[in-house]
């Protein structure tokens, strides 16, 4: 077990997580070709040109990505809540209460 391995075995084991990653599948299937083969490169290799539709299609993949992940009071986001520390979710608390012409010393 290497370093960092419990924290990936504490989100998977997390119900949030589960529920998040199920529905982060339904969206990687939907866009299966896009992400394979010469479809996807990454890196410093030789620039890809995007077949007709192809670039349209990836943005809407990141779109409904970020979406997921973003969603107010989604899986993404309870599972990141359930995973921090007493003390954080505390500072976040008061962050979140302090009013709006407070904000200048957050």
């Amino acid at each position: 077990m290497g370093v960092g391995d419990e924290y990936i075995y504490a989100y998977r084991e997390n119900k949030y997580y589960k529920k998040y990653d199920k529905e982060k599948q339904k969206i990687l299937k939907k866009y299966d070709g896009l992400l394979e083969g010469d479809n996807y490169k990454s890196g410093p290799t030789i620039p890809y040109y995007y077949k007709e539709g192809e670039r349209e299609e990836y943005k809407q993949y990141l779109k409904e990505i970020a979406d997921l992940i973003f969603k107010p009071n989604g899986n993404f986001q309870k599972m990141v809540w359930d995973t921090l520390g007493e003390h954080e979710k505390m500072i976040r608390e008061r962050r979140t209460r302090r009013k709006k012409n407070d904000s200048k010393y957050i």
